[in-house]
């Protein structure tokens, strides 16, 4: 449909599965609500983007991340596995830990039902994942690539998509992903309680770098990050400015702008552990990762194979996954507003 906004709205499948999970558990019980309820929100918030939040695109797209078993979660925590704790380690629920404490006299009853909500919970979300990968038999497609975060995709996507004739969007609620924006790569993070949708642009993430940086910044992120806005928060959580897991590397109570100048003219004075901060910058450049490659393919894929399932095709899906509660109007509607053309020709 060529008055869509956008031409692909690449959705944060693991952050959209989580957002209605709670939605869907709240003041219910274990076995009052399953993967499949969860899948129905999903649908019914991917439609909300086009009907409530003018998010209108072509073609719909889940992005997940992927751990790899290889590096023991994603090649970025791998690459600094000997330096900082990041992301590297998750802690499961599992039936066995659970038999262990219903027969252990020291824990309450209370931390017992705690452990199997949330054990139930975790359940619930790897099924709807698994249901959620195979959204593409009816035209929403999913895509992965073992070892890399949905961040990682997005940027590769805003490298790809530079030069399209139309613009895209990427649906999340993590800050961060406003620095992969590109002139042709808009960011809307879907409202919650009291806030208010909004799209943010390349150009007012831009804005917002000091002028005198720009110009070194776009010189010195050709060679290994193409974006001198990923370049700069690059910098930034390198040297532990950021809100995740990177650990600091400037000098205590110095300046990121001010570091961020020096090292661009060649000083690391101010930089107190250099080796770990060219690690943590490396953890950035993407298109060295080991499935580099593999990723830039399947990002190029979504713009083949793909077929727009009709009522019928519909309705065999959900009885298939046990989806219910969604009506032949409700999908006809959100089918009206993506291009049918858009792959088939």
């Amino acid at each position: 449909m060529d008055s869509n906004k956008y031409r692909y709205c690449f959705i944060d499948a693991s952050y959209l599965i989580r957002r209605n999970s709670w939605a869907c558990s709240r003041g219910k019980d274990p076995g009052e609500y399953n993967a499949t309820d969860i899948v129905k929100m999903c649908i019914q918030t991917t439609n909300k983007l086009s009907r409530d939040y003018g998010v209108t695109a072509d073609k719909y797209i889940m992005v997940f991340d992927s751990w790899s078993k290889e590096y023991q979660g994603y090649y970025r925590s791998y690459l600094i596995k000997d330096y900082v704790t990041y992301k590297s380690s998750r802690k499961f629920e599992t039936i066995e830990e659970l038999k262990r404490m219903e027969s252990d006299p020291n824990i309450s009853q209370e931390e017992i039902k705690e452990y199997a909500y949330r054990l139930y919970e975790n359940q619930q979300r790897t099924d709807a994942k698994r249901i959620m990968k195979n959204l593409g038999a009816i035209g929403i497609p999913a895509i992965w690539t073992e070892s890399f975060e949905y961040d990682d995709l997005i940027y590769l996507a805003g490298v790809i998509m530079i030069n399209d004739d139309k613009p895209s969007v990427i649906v999340t609620k993590d800050s961060d992903l406003k620095y992969c924006t590109t002139p042709n790569l808009d960011y809307f993070s879907l409202p919650t309680s009291g806030s208010d949708p909004k799209i943010i642009t390349y150009n007012e993430m831009y804005s917002g770098i000091p002028e005198d940086l720009k110009e070194p910044l776009a010189i010195a992120s050709k060679a290994d990050f193409g974006s001198s806005l990923y370049f700069y928060k690059a910098l930034t959580d390198s040297l532990g400015d950021g809100h995740n897991d990177l650990e600091r590397t400037k000098k205590y109570r110095t300046n990121t702008d001010k570091v961020i100048r020096e090292i661009l003219s060649g000083n690391y004075s101010n930089v107190e552990k250099r080796e770990l901060f060219e690690k943590q910058l490396e953890t950035f450049k993407v298109f060295n990762f080991p499935r580099a490659m593999e990723a830039y393919q399947t990002i190029w894929g979504i713009k083949v194979n793909v077929h727009y399932a009709n009522i019928q095709e519909f309705k065999s899906f959900c009885d298939f996954y046990g989806i219910q509660g969604i009506s032949d109007e409700y999908y006809q509607g959100f089918l009206d507003r993506l291009d049918q053309k858009l792959f088939s020709e």
